[in-house]
């Protein structure tokens, strides 16, 4: 009997299917949540009341996580291991102008700066 030649083509991945709707739902949420935040510092002093801008806020933030969750989805381990650096870069970043900020006011009130 002969034995089956075994298949020694390389196997091709099958293409990505990458939608950029879920970037930009998460841009459009974020903007949403930032405009009615906005609103609500605006507005003047009142009773405590639960109206449309805490309610767009939760919406927005809803639809932030839910089109963040699904951009995640979409992506790569490489790609998801990129953006948590740069997530990461950027917290080092503002924790080190926050710190020189600090630095630079102390320095001020002694006149070293």
């Amino acid at each position: 009997m002969t034995e089956p030649k075994p298949n020694t083509e390389p196997r091709t991945p099958a293409p990505r299917r990458v939608n950029p709707a879920a970037g930009l739902l998460a841009l459009i949420a974020l903007a949403a949540i930032a405009a009615a935040a906005y609103w609500m510092m605006r507005a003047p002093v009142q009773e405590v009341q639960v109206g449309a801008p805490h309610g767009v806020i939760v919406v927005g933030a809803g639809a932030l996580v839910v089109a963040l969750v699904a951009q995640i989805r979409s992506m790569s381990v490489m790609d998801i291991l990129e953006t948590l650096w740069d997530a990461v870069a950027a917290a080092f970043g503002l924790l080190w102008a926050a710190l020189k900020g600090i630095g630079n006011s102390i320095l001020g009130l002694f006149g070293w700066d």
